[in-house]
């Protein structure tokens, strides 16, 4: 499944500053023309590239209007959440109709993480992902835009990013769960894969993403 994102494609620097300006301008335009429509953007971001998540993230911020941008990172349930339906939290933080909401983690993250850390049977996991398939599928025939984003990076490339990254940012929320990925990455990844396939599907498609190098992604 991440043969096709782990070729080593790059963007040279030129070529990156050279798309960026019209790239700015398309986005802020799609914002614009968004404001009167009626349904969401749902934006999933997610994967091993966890520091690719957070300065996609960034530079999405810095792009589009932030009145019109819903952003939503998701860790630990808070003690509130955890007496709530699982999926309570992220309902409380759609988007309304003519916004983007974008996603750090979410449901298909937490419940790979779960089942990653042994915290829920591998019948409870696959529940799970059958629950964010059934989420999702509502979402969409409310007429929800749903675009689903995993930044993959290959296990030689997260130890690199980690080892440039310096234990002095250990810290950081995504350095610190990348190292968790990279602790047992063989292990994820089946579970990734599994979550991916059950998941994606024709309203809510997964776009794997290579997230090597940095101007590529």
């Amino acid at each position: 499944m991440f043969d096709a994102a782990e070729i080593g494609r790059s963007t040279s620097k030129e070529e990156f500053d050279a798309r960026i300006p019209d790239l700015r301008t398309e986005l802020i335009n799609t914002q614009f023309e968004l404001r009167d429509a009626n349904f969401p953007v749902i934006i999933l971001l997610a994967g091993e590239d966890r520091l690719g998540c957070h300065e996609l993230l960034g530079f999405l911020t810095q792009v589009l209007d932030s009145r019109f941008l819903h952003v939503s990172a998701f860790g630990r349930p808070s003690p509130e959440e955890s007496e709530r339906p699982a999926f309570w939290r992220y309902w409380k933080t759609l988007p309304p109709a003519g916004r983007i909401g974008v996603f750090i983690g979410a449901w298909t993250v937490s419940a790979i993480v779960e089942r990653l850390k042994k915290k829920t049977r591998k019948s409870e996991f696959t529940a799970q992902l059958h629950h964010a398939r059934e989420f999702e599928s509502t979402l969409a025939d409310e007429g929800a835009l749903i675009l689903k984003f995993w930044l993959h990076v290959p296990k030689s490339a997260l130890k690199k990013q980690l080892k440039g990254a310096g234990k002095k940012n250990w810290w950081q929320p995504p350095v610190r769960a990348s190292w968790h990925i990279n602790k047992d990455y063989d292990r994820g990844m089946d579970l990734v894969e599994q979550a991916i396939r059950e998941t994606s599907t024709e309203h809510a498609v997964w776009h794997v993403i290579e997230g090597t190098e940095r101007n590529y992604r």
